[in-house]
């Protein structure tokens, strides 16, 4: 049979395309080919399976069509035949020895269709067939141990010749022991941390640094000194179950490579290629970190990996080490997160109730299956007077009616070790929803198919937050109290961060005169927020606050109330831009919907730098 020739150009495309191993459709119409041909969509694929420590799997998914090279022809009907010659012609070929993968490990099918006739149709006139062909892997994967395997099948027709250049698939199969499972958070590590790490050794000087701690940097000579490319190993003393590691560092300025294990300190095994996203970089608190997660639970008593990274003697080294771990060797099913919060805003003025909240969780598995896992997810009310006694809270059950929970039944799938997240968020009418202590939703997970354990309820928290700022006002909003004989404050500020007189009483002595020393001035010295509290030492009907600033245009703060100085309500954010501040006489001034009784007010400041002359209050 003659072969169809390609132009140049297609020619040469065709052989690097084969040189890469990819190979997709190479042909092209051209007017010198009489032949009318049928062929494969796709010449060569690769396909990869990852050996864990359980279960064995992969994901390799072809679909591709059976094509005309020309638009004229009558019906051709296709069959692919497993042809272990083929597989041996390839190897001769390429100068490759791979052993031959067995059919009874390809699931050959029509696309969308598993149970169809294994035989495909090219309509009269059309170029590619009416179903495209499905290729995926079957059986017991953990059999294939060899590196790679190649197998073949050759194309059949009739109605049509087929190419013999372009009328053979081959799929080559890679194998790779891996443990290591792609993250994209923390929250997707199994288990938890141990606590106690002060019995672990490594084999480098002033290593007990490595177990205290969160992993934030403090001193460099506290911390053991290494060099770039240095094997560093750890001994955790016994053996733990261990899900995942959690290597500290210094911003961001040292990492670790070729991730190893053992039990007996003597031969070690590879966790896998941290490659392509192997290694997750992350922020725990303010530690730096770099976090390895694994498909099931490593039996082991060592690590070992190669330290990495710049300035490693200059002390950016690695400031800790941990790991996560589950306790038993049997499956158990638990949550990703343990707290999701929400508010629920109610509005005064307008009479409207709403909460912008959507949470979501996931169930978590330490063992894969080969099955996977089916967990629903129910909302428990009767949890709520154990947490509150636990956490000496006084929150109330959210009614049920207002939560919905969505996504449950949810699957785990075969090899995985998530769910699909189950979504959270709140429902129907929420102005009867106004508890000064906020209210509680726990949810609990379960499952027919494997125990959950301890960790198997979220706590679903919401707090209200009542809008009182109002916009738009052009006089001050009431009378401003003028004695304040009976008031005290308190801020948060580090006193290395006040400028001024640095006496915080300035800001409640009348004096507005912006003299540079009168007056209570604060740098947030990177604290997120910083909190100011006056206390009237009565109660006051307040309905409104003037803040006299050192810098008006770039000022904007929150304001809460309390009647006991230790529970405070939210009554919003005062801001320039939104309109929800006044500028009367050079201060920034807020108004509320209604005066509002309180023993306590709270401004919270946002702005980096901020220079405060006099706090006030007004009321009606």
């Amino acid at each position: 049979m003659k072969k169809l020739y390609l132009s140049t150009f297609a020619a040469v495309a065709a052989l690097l395309s084969l040189a890469s191993c990819v190979q997709k459709d190479p042909y092209v119409e051209t007017i010198d080919v009489p032949e009318t041909l049928t062929y494969v969509g796709s010449t060569f694929d690769e396909a990869q399976v990852i050996h864990r420590t359980i279960l064995s799997a992969s994901k390799f998914n072809s679909v591709f069509p059976i094509k005309v090279n020309k638009a004229k022809h009558d019906e051709v009907r296709a069959t692919l035949v497993y042809d272990k010659d083929a597989a041996d012609a390839y190897n001769a070929k390429n100068g490759t020895t791979y052993p031959i993968l067995d059919e009874s490990y390809i699931a050959l099918s029509k696309h969308n269709d598993e149970a169809a006739a294994l035989e495909w149709t090219v309509p009269a006139g059309e170029r590619s067939s009416v179903d495209s062909v499905e290729v995926a892997l079957k059986g017991e994967l953990a059999d294939l141990q060899e590196p790679v395997y190649i197998a073949a099948y050759k194309l059949e027709a009739t109605g049509c010749a087929v190419s013999e250049q372009y009328g053979t698939y081959i799929l080559q199969v890679n194998t790779e022991h891996s443990l290591i499972r792609k993250i994209s958070s923390l929250s997707e590590l199994v288990g938890s941390s141990p606590a106690d790490r002060s019995t672990w050794t490594a084999d480098v000087t002033n290593y007990a640094a490595l177990f205290t701690g969160n992993g934030v940097y403090s001193s460099r000579n506290r911390y053991p000194s290494l060099t770039n490319g240095q094997v560093l190993t750890i001994d955790l003393q016994e053996e733990h179950l261990v899900t995942g590691l959690k290597i500290y560092n210094r911003n961001n300025y040292a990492g670790i490579s070729n991730p190893e294990y053992s039990t007996d300190g003597e031969t070690f095994q590879s966790f896998g290629n941290t490659d392509g996203g192997g290694i997750l970089t992350a922020r725990e608190g303010s530690a730096y970190l770099q976090a390895v997660a694994f498909y099931d639970y490593v039996p082991l008593r060592y690590v070992r990996f190669t330290v990495v990274g710049n300035y490693l003697s200059w002390g950016y080294g690695l400031t800790g080490f941990n790991i996560t771990e589950v306790t038993s060797k049997e499956a158990q099913i638990s949550v990703s997160s343990n707290t999701l919060e929400g508010t629920i805003v109610h509005n005064l003025a307008t009479d409207k109730h709403t909460s912008e909240f959507s949470g979501e969780f996931s169930a978590m598995t330490t063992l894969s299956s080969a099955a996977g896992y089916t967990v629903s997810a129910e909302y428990n009310a009767a949890l709520v007077a154990d947490y509150n006694s636990s956490n000496g809270t006084s929150y109330e059950a959210l009614p049920a009616g207002n939560l919905s929970i969505g996504g449950s039944p949810a699957k785990i799938a075969p090899g995985e070790m998530s769910s699909e997240p189950f979504t959270v968020s709140l429902t129907g009418d929420l102005s009867s929803l106004t508890a000064d202590a906020g209210y509680l939703a726990p949810i609990t997970i379960s499952s027919s198919d494997a125990p959950v354990s301890d960790n198997s309820t979220v706590y679903v928290i919401f707090k209200n937050s009542y809008v009182y700022m109002l916009s738009g006002i052009s006089s001050a909003p009431g009378t401003e109290v003028l004695d304040k004989s009976g008031w005290s404050v308190s801020a948060d500020v580090p006193s290395h961060s006040v400028y001024g007189s640095g006496n915080i009483l300035s800001i409640i002595d009348n004096n507005v005169e912006r003299d540079g020393a009168s007056h209570y001035q604060f740098y947030r010295n990177g604290a997120s927020v910083t909190n100011i509290i006056v206390n009237f030492g009565t109660t006051l009907n307040v309905s409104g606050v003037r803040v006299n600033p050192t810098d008006l245009p770039c000022m904007d703060y929150d304001v809460a109330f309390s009647t006991d100085g230790t529970n405070f309500t939210s009554m919003g954010t005062a801001s320039m831009g939104s309109g929800t501040m006044a500028n009367l006489n050079s201060d920034g001034v807020c108004a509320f919907y209604k005066a509002v009784p309180m023993t306590h007010i709270r401004v919270t400041m946002h702005s980096g730098y901020f220079g405060m002359y006099e706090l006030g209050v007004f009321t009606k």
